[in-house]
């Protein structure tokens, strides 16, 4: 994960220090002092960046695999016929593992200095797979909001849908948007080599900031509008509106 290349410098004496502007500190007065202040902040984001993320990464790590492996486990083996609410939990617990997977790599290269040892192929995959955790998300369950909203108010109307057919074709198109969607960060997301070592983009490399910055206002807007207009156009049709 690069870091701000003008704040800190992971790969030089301790991980989040500081490294001071040419020429040294501004003069004394006001202008020196709010200086000290920034870069004292900017010291103890750099600290926080360094040493808050491995331990954090691997209580989700813990937590989250045997628990989510353990809901996947139970609705493979112990339950005969699946409902629909049953497909949805298990295709959430799906997109929870996939962050959950992504997680031993964050962690090793935080605990390496930000240094990325695996390679431009898997920096692709899984820069992927964590995004895809979050957009699929988003989507199954406002899928799911829906359906148990229209469960609640029109539950007779909504009797013949109430298949797994309908269900699967909901999840499967919902999966088949956030990977269209996402296939452009399989392009931005690259490696470097700063001071002789490895490292990744966290977003894209300096050359491509813009068209990342331009993809991602369009991958923004797109997920923060399409989910509630789906839900309206839905509840609309089902209100006879």
């Amino acid at each position: 994960m690069l870091c701000h290349p003008l704040c800190f410098s992971p790969g030089e004496g301790e991980a989040g220090t500081a490294v001071l502007p040419e020429g040294g500190l501004p003069g004394d007065g006001e202008a020196g002092y709010q200086h000290l202040k920034g870069r004292k902040i900017l010291l103890f984001l750099g600290g926080l960046q360094a040493n808050l993320p491995p331990p954090t990464y691997s209580i989700i790590f813990v937590l989250g695999l045997p628990l989510n492996g353990t809901v996947l486990w139970l609705s493979w083996h112990q339950t005969k016929h699946w409902s629909c609410a049953t497909i949805d939990l298990v295709n959430l617990m799906v997109a929870d593992l996939l962050y959950v997977l992504t997680l031993p790599f964050f962690i090793i290269t935080c605990s390496l200095g930000d240094r990325w040892p695996f390679g431009e192929l898997l920096c692709k995959l899984v820069r992927f797979l964590f995004y895809t955790n979050l957009y699929s998300s988003f989507l199954l369950l406002t899928c799911i909001s829906v359906h148990r909203f229209l469960g609640m108010c029109h539950p007779l109307r909504l009797l013949p849908y109430r298949t797994h057919w309908h269900v699967l074709l909901g999840t499967a198109t919902t999966w088949a948007l956030v990977a269209l969607q996402l296939l452009p960060t399989l392009v931005f997301s690259q490696t470097d080599y700063i001071n002789g070592q490895m490292v990744y983009h966290n977003m894209t490399s300096p050359e491509h900031f813009d068209q990342f910055s331009a993809y991602g206002v369009v991958l923004m807007l797109s997920c923060l509008s399409f989910p509630p207009w789906s839900s309206w156009r839905a509840i609309r049709c089902w209100s006879g509106a």
